[in-house]
């Protein structure tokens, strides 16, 4: 567990390396990011450090969409606060953030 004055522990889920850049760069100094092209990869994560936020992309590949990572992720690590990247609403995410995004955005969700 780490003390109110760390930064944010932030865990960013997309299969566009594009994407995972640009969102670690943006949150830069803000939080320690990680980063996760996968929905296995993100998991392995969330099991061995521990994050206060999640952005997924809904779009994950064939793998499992981003909404059925998040639904595991609600009941496994129920702390842990979810947003989708999408353009649709679902029910276990706090909320959904629309693309495109901009870092005034990212930062809002980020100090909660």
């Amino acid at each position: 567990m780490h003390s109110l004055h760390d930064p944010k522990r932030v865990l960013v889920v997309d299969d566009e390396v594009l994407i995972l850049r640009v969102v670690a760069a943006l949150l830069d100094g803000l939080a320690v990011v990680r980063t996760a092209a996968t929905a296995a990869d993100a998991l392995t994560l969330l099991a061995t450090e521990p994050f206060d936020v999640m952005l997924c992309d809904h779009h994950l590949g064939a793998e499992v969409t981003g909404s059925e990572l998040l639904d595991d992720v609600a009941v496994r690590w129920p702390a842990v606060r979810r947003y989708l990247i999408s353009a649709s609403d679902i029910p276990t995410v706090h909320a959904v953030l629309r693309k495109p995004f901009d870092f005034d955005t990212l930062r809002g969700v980020v100090e909660g």
